[in-house]
Formats: structure tokens, C-alpha cells, sequence
């Protein structure tokens, strides 16, 4: 039975003979082969050691956590690399008609959360309603300088 072979109270070892089994694993084995992550994670070793046995599995999912973080920026990194190259593109090839120009880069960082995203398509919409105000402010006043030039003659 398997309970008897992780026994150590047996009279073979007591005598000194030993058994020919040996344990399939060993848990100090196992917990000094983790101190080294759970060190790089954040822990200190009388944490490891000595601290409550959950806080190795939220300093594991704080690491997680950490490196979604993580490839996220490094995701977001890449788009405004590849943003940046994407505009200037136009004046990289050989036959660029002359007068060719960059496209600007973008004015404000991208839109992460679901507010900021709503804060800039309002701004946006505010910006255009102001730029149809000016074009219809300019209409009117070239529609009634017209009108006056047509009641003089």
C-alpha cells in the first residue's frame, strides 16, 4: 500500500537496511525549488518560508497580472511605432511625386478606457460642430454681401 511506503517508522530503517524504494518526490525539495519565482515575484524569504501559504498564490497571480501588463505596453508601443512609420511612408519610396509630405502624427494618445474613448469622440464632435458654425457663418455672410450687391443694382 502506498501509505506504507511513505512511512519512515518501518523496521527496515530503523535497522539501518534501508528500503529500495525511494519517495516519488520530496516537498522541501519542491519548496526550495520555487523560492527562486517566488523571490523574483516580490516575496520576501521569511514570507516564502515562514508567511501564510496564500500569499504565494496572490504574489503568483500579481505576477500574471503584471505580465499582461506588460505585453499590453509593449503591444501598445508597437502601434505607435508602426503609426509613426505608416505616416511618414508616403516620402520612403524612390518614385514620391516631389512635394510629397508626412502625414502628421496623431495629436493625442490613443483612447485605452471606455470614458476616455467617450471624452474624445465628444471633443471630436464638438470640434466639427464648431467647424460647420464657421462654414455656415461664412455662407451667410457671402449669401447676404451678394444679396446687398444684387438690391443695389
Amino acid at each position: 500500500m502506498v501509505s506504507e511506503k511513505l512511512s519512515t517508522n518501518t523496521d527496515e530503517t530503523q535497522k539501518g537496511g534501508g528500503s529500495d524504494w525511494a519517495a516519488p518526490f520530496s516537498y522541501s525539495k519542491i519548496i526550495d525549488d520555487n523560492l527562486p519565482y517566488y523571490l523574483s515575484y516580490g516575496m520576501t524569504y521569511e514570507q516564502y518560508m515562514f508567511g501564510d501559504v496564500e500569499l504565494a498564490v496572490f504574489y503568483r497571480k500579481k505576477h500574471e497580472i503584471e505580465e499582461q501588463q506588460y505585453n499590453y505596453h509593449a503591444w501598445l508601443q508597437g502601434m505607435y511605432v508602426y503609426e509613426a512609420i505608416a505616416d511618414v511612408s508616403p516620402i520612403l519610396h524612390a518614385f514620391a511625386a516631389k512635394g510629397t509630405t508626412v502625414m502628421p502624427y496623431s495629436s493625442e494618445p490613443y483612447a485605452i478606457t471606455a470614458e476616455q474613448a467617450r471624452l474624445k469622440s465628444e471633443r471630436e464632435a464638438k470640434k466639427k460642430m464648431e467647424e460647420n458654425k464657421a462654414k455656415m457663418e461664412q455662407f451667410m455672410l457671402a449669401f447676404n454681401s451678394q444679396r446687398k450687391k444684387e438690391e443695389v443694382n
